[in-house]
């Protein structure tokens, strides 16, 4: 499973069609996009949406083989989740979440540029622990 974020302009292999390159940020170990990723990146390039033109651009733009109801049954719990905003009968991405997504980019690059830039000065000087309530970076002796 993926989410993904738009990053550059490339062509998608699938369909050949111009689109916005995705940066993928696992959310899974089998590689197939599932379908609320599916809708997700649908909305983050086209919006708003029925849920007919949600399913068609589902099916046409990864190919997967999955019903109406399907798509229909994973739009309700992104709306339940407050990832997706039902506005009458149209989908989209919600405000909210996205935002909540670039604070979470913002707060993991600032994390990675101050741990990486001790480990390039000292590479020796960090190692990773595993916590069962954290993670966190220790300084060796």
């Amino acid at each position: 499973m993926l989410i993904v974020l738009p990053l550059a302009k490339i062509e998608l292999p699938a369909k050949g069609v111009p689109e916005l390159f995705l940066l993928a940020l696992p959310a899974g170990f089998n590689g197939d996009i599932k379908v609320k990723d599916a809708i997700v990146t649908v909305l983050g390039f086209r919006w708003p949406l029925s849920l007919k033109a949600v399913y068609f651009a589902v099916v046409r733009d990864y190919s997967m083989r999955v019903s109406c109801q399907a798509v229909h049954k994973a739009l309700k719990e992104l709306v339940e989740r407050g990832v997706v905003v039902k506005e009458k009968k149209e989908y989209c991405l919600s405000i909210d979440w996205i935002r909540k997504v670039k604070q979470f980019g913002l707060d993991l690059e600032q994390a990675y540029t101050q741990e990486c830039s001790e480990f390039s000065n000292n590479p020796q000087a960090i190692t990773a622990t595993f916590n069962p309530a954290k993670i966190k970076a220790v300084t060796a002796s």
